[in-house]
């Protein structure tokens, strides 16, 4: 073999590998924790993932400490344009007792379409590009978006939603699900964590993968 091609197979090579370990970096942004899917009034199927902005975004976290609300979505998906302005006039509102989690099932390609819309929105609650969308398949199945998932503070959900008819009374809509949820915990309340569901106790390990 002369030293040109060894040369090339060399180049090759190094390319390969430097996808796989980007492969490998990849996987390290989602972490599925539960084996189980959502239903209302369990608890909501746990996750932790990075956001757009670099943080760790874990959901039983915020278990006891604030309501949340997740939004699966894509910037091609235009009942989620709707809603995502109103979303984040809730957010504005009610940032100190209820989280705001953006889901995005955008491709990987598309990052840069979704960084974009987000600035041109003016989207400041954090953003998870989930672009192999395994957080709703495997946790949060729905046949379409825009698709909420309604948590109270105790971390049991309390409703699911395909979309909504009227965008603009969105931030009315959770208001009126989430209720006292969205007042601040009285000083001195112990943290509640909810009592674990039969799901629960019988979750999986944690499965890591590409998000």
């Amino acid at each position: 073999m002369s030293k040109s091609k060894i040369y090339f197979v060399a180049l090759i090579s190094i390319i390969m590998i430097a996808f796989l370990a980007g492969g490998v970096i990849a996987k390290e942004k989602v972490k599925i924790i539960d084996g189980f899917k959502v239903a209302k009034g369990k608890l909501a199927p746990r996750f932790e993932a990075e956001t757009v902005a670099g943080e760790t975004f874990n959901l039983e976290s915020l278990r006891g400490k604030k309501c949340v609300v997740i939004s699966f979505w894509a910037t091609w998906c235009i009942p989620c344009m709707k809603e995502f302005p109103n979303l984040e006039k809730f957010y504005e509102k009610h940032k100190d007792t209820c989280e705001v989690i953006g889901i995005s099932k955008d491709t990987q390609r598309d990052k840069r379409i979704l960084e974009n819309k987000l600035k041109e929105l003016k989207i400041t609650f954090p953003i998870i590009h989930d672009y192999s969308d395994r957080i709703r398949t495997k946790l949060y199945p729905s046949k379409s978006i825009p698709h909420l998932i309604i948590i109270g503070r105790d971390g049991v959900v309390l409703e699911v939603k395909i979309g909504i008819k009227d965008p603009a009374k969105l931030p009315e809509e959770l208001e009126r699900i989430l209720g006292d949820n969205l007042k601040p915990k009285p000083e001195g309340e112990a943290v509640k964590e909810g009592n674990k569901s039969e799901n629960e106790s019988k979750s999986t390990p944690p499965e890591e993968g590409k998000s």
